[in-house]
């Protein structure tokens, strides 16, 4: 097969998985939004603050104490598999796994213990989630194993089945058991929805394992063996970006009361649409990139990944002039009327977001290309210069400042990533327009001719 011939089928098989996230990705994030959308309206503002937060610490907590497992063995096992070797993946998929039932089972314990609620007592003294303690044990236990099955279904290039595993089935079940609590229930508590939360959970979890070892079947019978896993580079980077992604909701839950965390965590889900376009190109590039660098080539990865970062631009930018246009009629409608007075926050939020979104998929770049050391290090200033410009922007001007703050560092980390991309990669990941449209017209005449 020449050259051109591959680029066709690489350009192939990004399309592909972009057709089958275009599908599945949105239905995800719109399942997601609608179960806190549907939270605000089963539970009072107090008991909704609390359920956020109590959400936000498991997925934060699952995702510091994952070890970076899931962006290892996608980095490791796409590279093995791009050359043929499926004994080497499979070893890296059982690793992962193993490592992250150890992690998850030791982290619910150490929450279900009268420690585990100590410590959240002492951190969130306001909010009441250290009542729920035991459950966000459970549930981040359970979710270190979530977000590593997916990972292993996309360096096998499923992205089928990644749509299906990477939160799609869980967030229907809750959801539809949602709708059933808010229309046969007069009243429901945040332990409850944190109880149907992990049964779903363990639902949508046993078939994403039977995928994933159906994966494996045939390197099963050469025999596996658990190797180290663990990348601490890729382990930093993974603390630094989950820190940064939740930072602002967990400051407001540390400094304030669970009717400003609600209030806060509206416009904040709200805002995070905006940022779907990238992220739907993300659950699919990196299986992709790890590859092409190993082979080195530069310009195809410049290419897609400018395209791509141009095309998730558009659709940022009008998501964005949407929310400025009915932003506060979304927060009343979603969350109730009384949410409307966050409309300040969820226009700054996002604005981040499309300005993010501009530097193009900057930290897996950075990731995919062996550059984890680098990306590690960019997170950790940026952590601490973010919590010092969010507690005094908190202290200056309340929630609107918190948005500013992190808004601000955080675009200001994602153009230093950028910058780094170009210097140690050797291309760059800014988004461009022009060849977006490019992109787009090339797959539309080949439709065409098909």
């Amino acid at each position: 097969m020449n050259e051109r011939a591959r680029g066709r089928g690489d350009r192939g098989v990004v399309f592909r998985g972009l057709g089958w996230n275009a599908i599945g990705y949105p239905l995800n994030v719109g399942l997601l939004f609608a179960s806190h959308s549907l939270a605000s309206n089963i539970l009072p503002k107090r008991g909704f603050g609390s359920y956020s937060l109590a959400f936000t610490i498991f997925v934060t907590t699952a995702l510091i104490v994952q070890l970076g497992l899931p962006h290892s063995l996608l980095r490791r096992a796409a590279t093995a598999l791009s050359s043929g070797d499926e004994h080497t993946a499979a070893h890296e998929v059982v690793s992962a796994l193993a490592f992250g039932a150890v992690v998850g089972l030791v982290v619910g314990v150490f929450f279900g213990s009268p420690l585990g609620d100590e410590v959240l007592s002492l951190l969130f003294p306001a909010t009441g989630v250290a009542a729920v303690a035991l459950l966000i044990g459970i549930r981040t236990a359970l979710r270190v194993i979530e977000n590593i099955v997916p990972e292993a279904l996309r360096a096998y290039r499923d992205f089928f089945r990644v749509m299906i595993f990477d939160g799609l089935l869980a967030n229907l079940l809750f959801t539809g058991a949602l709708v059933v609590i808010l229309v046969t229930s007069d009243s429901s508590s945040v332990r409850e929805l944190m109880t149907v939360g992990a049964v779903v959970a363990v639902v949508a979890l046993v078939p994403a394992l039977l995928s994933v070892f159906t994966k494996i079947k045939g390197a099963r019978a050469a025999g596996l063996r658990v190797r180290n896993p663990l990348e601490p580079s890729m382990w930093a980077v993974t603390i630094g970006r989950t820190i940064l992604a939740q930072l602002d909701l967990l400051i407001v839950g540390m400094l304030a009361a669970s009717r400003d965390v609600a209030q806060y965590a509206a416009p904040f889900r709200l805002g995070l649409l905006v940022g779907l376009p990238l992220i739907a190109f993300n659950q699919v590039v990196p299986a992709l990139l790890a590859g092409w660098f190993a082979q080195g080539k530069l310009q195809r990865i410049e290419r897609v990944m400018r395209g791509t970062a141009g095309i998730a631009l558009f659709g940022s930018l009008a998501l964005g002039i949407g929310f400025v246009l009915f932003g506060k009629a979304a927060l009343g409608t979603f969350f109730g009327d009384e949410y409307r007075g966050a409309y300040s926050i969820l226009l700054v939020l996002s604005l981040g977001q499309i300005l993010q979104t501009a530097t193009g998929s900057c930290g897996f770049a950075l990731m995919m290309t062996g550059h984890s050391r680098a990306y590690a290090q960019i997170l950790g200033v940026s952590a601490v210069v973010t919590i010092g410009a969010d507690v005094l922007f908190y202290d200056l001007w309340g929630l609107d400042g918190l948005a500013i703050a992190t808004a601000g560092t955080l675009v200001l980390q994602n153009t230093v990533q950028a910058i780094a991309v170009k210097r140690l990669a050797g291309f760059s990941v800014w988004a461009n327009p022009r060849l977006a449209l490019a992109e787009v017209q090339r797959v539309l005449r080949r439709s065409e001719k098909d």
